[in-house]
């Protein structure tokens, strides 16, 4: 036990602890001014940890960097690195080896609300958590240099997880996966969505950032009822997806104009062709070029037009042309909206 412990360094390189009633290591609230070295530590065989704590425990410690190349931790109650609120002015390398097994919801590696000045590298590593919660408790970390993070396996939570730079270790696709993998990521957070997303268009990824916020907004569909979604709510989060991807890609909706005013520009035809050749007759004027001239009007009814004198259609397609034609402008108006916030959440 380290507890309160202030010192210039700290090694525990291959080292070997054995506690079979709690933590390996305990060393809340110590202060190291310089590195807190983990590697290759390996626990005793007959280590069997049977409390509330950890392998090892460094809460609330404040040190200038924490590496955990290459060792083993093993908790059998409680998180086997329990690094809440740690401050860390430096980097945090879990990698190159590190294995964890720890029990409980407090996650098998916890790193809750704590604070890295440096990068943060946890790459080439296993957790593992005996009773099927979170492996990762990454929840309001602050990292202030890049985030290397390879999937972690299981469950981790991620929300209010923040960083400098684009994040390795996964790509765009493995972390719209795992983000909205509910075995993975049970619990729903628009934050990590939005801070991959910001990252990826600061990093002129424009692409990437869109397909990200996409995936937000089919998460948020998904667990319409873990976050309240519901009512009018939902169905407008389902027309704005259907209609123009949540903003993101309006042009849709550009496509989608193009059927009405088709329908409206061959509508003259259909109407002579119902009527029958008695009433084909009577517009035998009815050109493509009037035909259009009427699609037009019924699409943009401000303005009359000369084109389409003589080209009668019947009453019953006038309804419809109307109705097409308010289609048209909604389809317009949905266009602008999507441009603004109102539909496009960022």
């Amino acid at each position: 036990m380290l507890m309160d412990f202030d010192a210039a360094r700290a090694s525990c390189c291959a080292a070997q602890f054995d506690n079979g009633s709690g933590p390996a290591l305990q060393a809340d609230g110590v202060w190291v001014e310089g590195s807190v070295l983990l590697k290759d530590y390996k626990p005793h065989p007959r280590e069997e940890g049977h409390s509330e704590q950890n392998s090892v425990s460094l809460r609330g410690a404040l040190v200038g960097g924490l590496e955990c190349d290459g060792a083993i931790l093993r908790s059998h109650a409680g998180p086997a690195l329990n690094a809440d609120c740690i401050h860390v002015n430096g980097h945090v390398f879990i990698r190159k080896g590190f294995e964890a097994e720890g029990s409980g919801n407090d996650g098998t590696v916890n790193l809750n609300e704590g604070n890295i000045t440096g990068p943060l590298d946890c790459s080439s590593f296993t957790l593992i958590n005996r009773t099927g919660g979170l492996v990762l408790n990454a929840s309001d970390l602050r990292v202030g240099g890049t985030l290397t993070l390879e999937d972690p396996g299981g469950e981790a939570n991620l929300a209010g997880l923040t960083y400098a730079g684009t994040p390795d270790g996964m790509n765009r696709k493995d972390w719209r996966g795992r983000l909205r993998d509910k075995d993975k990521t049970p619990k729903y957070s628009a934050q990590p969505y939005q801070q991959l997303a910001e990252a990826y268009q600061t990093a002129g990824r424009e692409v990437d950032a869109r397909e990200i916020l996409l995936a937000r907004g089919d998460d948020e569909i998904d667990r319409k009822g873990e976050i309240g979604l519901s009512g009018w709510a939902l169905r407008w989060q389902k027309i704005t997806n259907v209609a123009g991807k949540y903003g993101y890609k309006p042009h849709r909706l550009l496509w989608y104009s193009l059927i009405p005013i088709a329908v409206l520009c061959i509508i003259p035809s259909v109407s002579i062709f119902w009527e029958g050749a008695a009433y084909a007759s009577s517009s035998k004027s009815c050109g493509t070029l009037a035909e259009i001239a009427v699609g037009l009007n019924y699409a943009l009814p401000l303005f009359e037009n000369s084109v389409q004198n003589g080209c009668s259609v019947h009453p019953g397609f006038q309804v419809l042309g109307r109705i097409l034609g308010v289609a048209i402008w909604a389809l317009g108006v949905f266009f602008i909206l999507s441009l603004t916030s109102i539909v496009r959440k960022r």
